[in-house]
């Protein structure tokens, strides 16, 4: 009976621990929706309304999940292995954000260079690659980081380096774009985590695997994210 009460304890354990990390899952997900929302909509303002908004936001902490900056998590996600498929939707995602800046800098006509390199970009956006075809993800990389290594490039690097530093405009623009680089790395490694989660909820359930192997499974992840 004594071991029939500890194994209850156990599952009841390892069902409530699941349970929080889940809510806590989601809540993060949402946080990272909410703030995506708010960015998009900081966006659309003039150049200094929209520089003013996201250093409120700031001073705010609206870009702190319980009393931590989620720029931090920016570090976490570029040490991540990533499948063929998302290394593509990243990579393109963060080529069109630098477009996105570059077109800021085209407007204050600071890039000679400028709509060469956006037009280089977008070659490298268009692309459709099979994600399943290691050769063409790899000949993708490797074309991109031709770009990343090309001396245009390295001037646009320059160039933005000089400028966000006296620009306060343009450092909220370069600023913003590298916020929601994050909050898009976070989010989907959020969701991972969150389906992971799901999964172990329904193979404990149905005794697939054991209370003590959730509880090791969910101690790893914790480890893996830091203990948050």
């Amino acid at each position: 009976m004594l071991k029939n009460m500890a194994e209850v304890d156990q599952v009841a354990a390892a069902r409530a621990m699941l349970e929080m990390m889940i809510s806590d899952n989601q809540e993060l997900q949402d946080y990272f929706r909410e703030t995506v929302e708010k960015l998009a909509a900081i966006e659309a303002l003039p150049p200094g309304i929209k520089a003013v908004q996201f250093r409120q936001l700031q001073q705010s902490g609206g870009l702190e999940f319980r009393g931590a900056d989620i720029r931090l998590l920016a570090e976490k996600s570029a040490k991540k292995t990533l499948s063929p498929p998302q290394f593509i939707q990243r990579t393109n995602r963060r080529l069109r954000n630098t477009n996105a800046l570059i077109d800021a800098f085209l407007k204050r006509e600071d890039f000679d260079g400028g709509k060469e390199l956006r037009e280089k970009i977008e070659t490298l956006t268009n692309e459709v690659l099979d994600e399943n075809n290691s050769q063409s993800v790899i000949d993708f990389r490797n074309r991109v980081e031709e770009l990343r290594t090309s001396e245009i490039f390295s001037t646009y690097s320059k160039i933005k380096m000089e400028f966000v530093k006296k620009d306060d405009e343009l450092r909220a623009e370069a600023e913003i774009i590298a916020t929601k680089e994050v909050l898009a790395d976070a989010e989907m490694d959020a969701q991972e985590r969150g389906e992971e989660l799901n999964d172990l909820q329904e193979k404990m359930e149905s005794g697939e695997i054991s209370p003590e192997e959730v509880q090791e499974k969910m101690e790893a992840m914790e480890e893996q994210d830091g203990g948050n």
